[in-house]
């Protein structure tokens, strides 16, 4: 892990807190994904994350998660600043060859279907990005960049490097490599 990072992926606040409290352990991919050698690669390989609150809505989550918007934006940060609670390494990224496919991960994510079906119209190719998340008990409270980036980037750059030193793992990594490969065998139909 980096001592110092100042970059962030922008993730819906309720994604992010999917990672950080476990209920999932990939995000979906399209922007910023690169296939060098054959092989995918994101911009990035290691990142905090960065809660972002627009279109995320309960219609997007399955419903046992329809309340996680409204909480979301109960504990925004105030104006002017953002809240860092995540940060995650990236483990890997799988191509998603068909819609079939990526609707038998339904049970690895709080997204609901509908959801699911709109990123892979909308996205083209679509991956799933396996997350190792970490998580702090105390998050940090920083300014947004003054410079934005493309609006249409998932990255972020921060004012100021930070240090994920005192972030800890969400998951030990034999859960999370059981985790992943119940998410590829139902990605794969086993």
């Amino acid at each position: 892990m980096k001592s110092q990072n100042d970059k962030a992926l922008k993730e819906w606040a309720v994604v992010e807190r999917a990672l950080r409290e476990g209920w999932q352990v990939f995000v979906l991919a399209g922007e910023g994904v690169a296939e060098e050698s054959g092989a995918p690669a994101w911009t990035e390989e290691e990142f905090f994350i960065c809660k972002t609150y627009d279109r995320q809505t309960p219609e997007a989550l399955k419903e046992k998660f329809h309340e996680w918007p409204y909480d979301a934006e109960r504990l925004r940060a105030p104006q002017g600043e953002l809240n860092i609670e995540s940060y995650a390494r990236v483990d890997s990224l799988v191509k998603v060859a068909d819609l079939e496919a990526l609707k038998r991960v339904l049970p690895h994510t709080v997204w609901s279907e509908s959801h699911l079906r709109k990123s892979f119209e909308s996205r083209r190719p679509l991956y799933l990005a396996f997350l190792r998340c970490y998580r702090t008990p105390h998050p940090l409270r920083v300014s947004p960049p003054t410079e934005q980036e493309a609006p249409s980037s998932p990255w972020l750059t921060l004012k100021e490097p930070l240090s994920p030193t005192n972030f800890y793992p969400v998951f030990s990594p034999e859960v999370f490599a059981e985790k992943k490969k119940k998410v590829l065998d139902s990605l794969n139909g086993a």
